[in-house]
């Protein structure tokens, strides 16, 4: 429930900075001008006419890229927080001791005493209590049982790693791609909350927040919509 109404709060929160940096107003005289400099330059015969479309038409989708960009990082912040803070919250439920390694060729040399069981998407699945004394060789990198308790990801190519970095994964860069399998990515975390389609990239609870300030967002604009057409 923390994280449904964490993610409406965020998307309503994005919806409105959003707004209040490029407004509706701003966005009609754009897309207004758009199509009127575009006629502009194709009809005219004077050059210099149609130079000065040109000009007014660049200006102003520069102007508007701007804005609108500064206005959508502006609004990520509240939503950024408001997940970060959702991940703290949920943070002790999710260190359970089950956890899944996808795919599973990425680990190898697993002491034959370890209980592990592959699962039907490719992973391998194990108590990560078997290495309170050990520890876990993956793709070159050590980890112990306390890391192993933390979602981490081994990507490749930094457009990848930053995706899972936005996600709260801990990052390793991967050098190349698993021999004979076709995934750039190698995710490890804890098996909690995992009944949803996309698991291991989300768990439920991320899944729900997502959802939920999608909803909030389009909830806030619907709402906003109603107020101004309302009359007074």
């Amino acid at each position: 429930m923390g994280s449904i109404l964490a993610g409406i709060g965020g998307g309503w929160a994005f919806y409105y900075i959003w707004r209040m940096i490029l407004s509706r107003q701003r966005s009609r005289e754009f897309w207004r001008a758009v199509p009127a400099h575009a006629s502009g330059i194709l009809r005219s015969e004077d050059p210099d006419d149609v130079f000065r479309h040109y000009r007014m038409l660049i200006r102003q989708t520069a102007t508007f890229g701007t804005r609108n960009t500064l206005a959508v990082l502006a609004g990520l912040v509240p939503l950024a927080a408001l997940f970060l803070l959702s991940e703290w919250a949920n943070q002790p439920e999710q260190r359970v001791p089950m956890v899944e390694v996808r795919p599973a060729a990425a680990v190898s040399g697993l002491p034959a005493s370890t209980d592990w069981a592959t699962t039907r998407d490719g992973g391998l699945l194990f108590d990560r209590r078997e290495y309170a004394n050990s520890d876990l060789s993956l793709l070159g990198q050590t980890l112990d049982h306390e890391e192993l308790a933390d979602k981490r990801a081994f990507c490749a190519g930094w457009l990848a790693c930053l995706g899972f970095e936005l996600m709260l994964f801990e990052t390793h860069r991967l050098q190349a791609r698993l021999p004979g399998h076709g995934s750039g990515a190698v995710v490890v975390r804890p098996q909690a909350f995992d009944a949803n389609p996309w698991w291991p990239y989300l768990d439920d609870l991320e899944l729900a927040f997502f959802v939920s300030a999608a909803v909030g967002g389009i909830f806030a604009g619907w709402r906003s919509s109603r107020a101004k057409a309302a009359p007074a």
